[in-house]
């Protein structure tokens, strides 16, 4: 018997403080939105060139995130020799301007790739839908797995 409501003890301190954790929304305070593409190449263009259609993210709406209050762009980012320099940003297709602080950039000989995130573009986004494009200058270089990192 004691072996049992010890048991049972146990499962209800468990249960007690998955509940408490979930309660305080721990789990959610990071968001990754992924765009659909795995890697795109910069070919030493002198300007941004924009990428094609199946690379958007459509329809984005911050207000479909309550409470985030940052928005940054990250990516993976090679570059091929240490005079290289790649930039990668967003653009914002829907009303045909650049997202304001959404650059990032990596130099170097990154052969391994380098994790670079862009500043917090937040309050740079209409509150409305639109369609994020990526748009990449400089390299030659290759930025790989972009994506959204939405935090409160």
């Amino acid at each position: 018997m004691k072996k049992i409501s010890f048991g049972i003890l146990l499962v209800s301190i468990f249960l007690g403080s998955c509940k408490k954790y979930l309660k305080e929304g721990d789990l959610y305070k990071e968001v990754i939105v992924r765009f659909p593409v795995n890697g795109i190449s910069g070919n030493n263009d002198p300007d941004f060139i924009t990428f094609p259609a199946y690379t958007y993210l459509v329809d984005f709406d911050k207000r479909d995130y309550p409470k985030v209050d940052s928005i940054t762009f990250n990516a993976t980012v090679f570059t091929n020799t240490i005079a290289d320099i790649t930039y990668a940003r967003l653009f914002n297709i829907t009303d045909n301007v650049e997202i304001a602080n959404s650059t990032l950039s990596s130099s170097g000989n990154n052969f391994e790739g380098k994790q670079v995130h862009s500043n917090n573009f937040y309050q740079s986004l209409p509150d409305k839908r639109i369609t994020l494009a990526l748009q990449v200058k400089g390299g030659p270089g290759s930025v790989y797995n972009p994506f959204l990192k939405l935090r409160r």
